[in-house]
């Protein structure tokens, strides 16, 4: 990873990482939980269940005019895989050896890390802005493509707007803009992890709690 986050960022220093103290253990970390429990600024977020409401109706409330909404029991009306093979050990012993795009050099060349190399990163990182995993194209290696496998878009979704991503978010990282900008966001709790399905996008975003 130390190799990673200098390709990804070579004018920060290892120390330069952690310099403003966000990380657990840093001076400014009870500012950023602070912030945390602030909880939402803006007006509240209507919730729907995915198994009451038809798609024409979520289109014509929520999609069309880009109105956010939170999308609960999307597990269970798709009849995901069990969200035990989400579980951090679980994704180790399926993709322990995978590649994950996790950054850009300066040229603008993808930079890679090994599933299991990222995963010990998440659990243990003191970094102020962490790397995060952005990947656009792992249905097409061989192996990371069985994660397709594990959840199908919802009914409420026939248009695939955005191709595939994965997207593993580190706490501290850009989870709150990624989640404004993608404007519908529903949230199934899983363990260690949130684990969402955003928009019409085919977004699987797992982000540490």
């Amino acid at each position: 990873m130390t190799e990673a986050k200098r390709l990804h960022c070579p004018s920060l220093k290892d120390r330069d990482w952690q310099r403003e103290g966000f990380g657990p253990y840093g001076s400014r970390y009870s500012c950023f939980k602070a912030l945390q429990r602030l909880g939402d600024f803006g007006p509240p977020v209507s919730r729907v269940d995915a198994r009451e409401v038809p798609s024409s109706e979520f289109m014509a409330k929520f999609e069309a005019i880009g109105l956010p909404v939170v999308i609960r029991n999307v597990m269970k009306e798709q009849n995901w895989a069990d969200k035990e093979e989400w579980l951090p050990n679980k994704l180790r012993c399926r993709f322990k050896d995978v590649r994950f795009k996790c950054g850009e050099d300066d040229e603008g060349y993808s930079v890679k890390v090994k599933l299991k190399y990222f995963l010990e990163y998440m659990r243990h990182q003191q970094d102020d802005s962490p790397l995060y995993v952005f990947d656009s194209h792992f249905d097409e290696h061989p192996i990371a493509k069985s994660l397709l496998e594990d959840y199908t878009v919802p009914h409420i979704f026939p248009d695939d707007l955005f191709s595939l991503v994965l997207l593993l978010l580190v706490l501290r990282s850009i989870s709150c803009t990624i989640i404004i900008i993608l404007y519908v966001v529903w949230d199934s709790y899983c363990a260690l992890f949130n684990c969402y399905v955003c928009n019409s996008m085919n977004v699987l975003l797992l982000q540490q709690l």
